[in-house]
């Protein structure tokens, strides 16, 4: 079973201004990343899906 993830931004996206309900945008990207690792312990195949390519530089 193939899981999906999506991520939508508005047209300026920039990863520092994300941070939902989150205190701060760190927190927001460290949980996209451990929801992403809990994934791929329970299933083979994981795919995020957005609207932009995102550069983590």
């Amino acid at each position: 079973m193939k899981i999906i993830q999506s991520f939508w931004t508005r047209n300026s996206f920039n990863l520092k201004q994300i941070q939902g309900a989150w205190l701060d945008h760190s927190y927001a990207l460290t949980s996209w990343a451990l929801s992403n690792h809990t994934i791929t312990q329970f299933y083979d195949a994981n795919e995020v899906i957005s609207n932009h390519m995102v550069d983590l530089k």
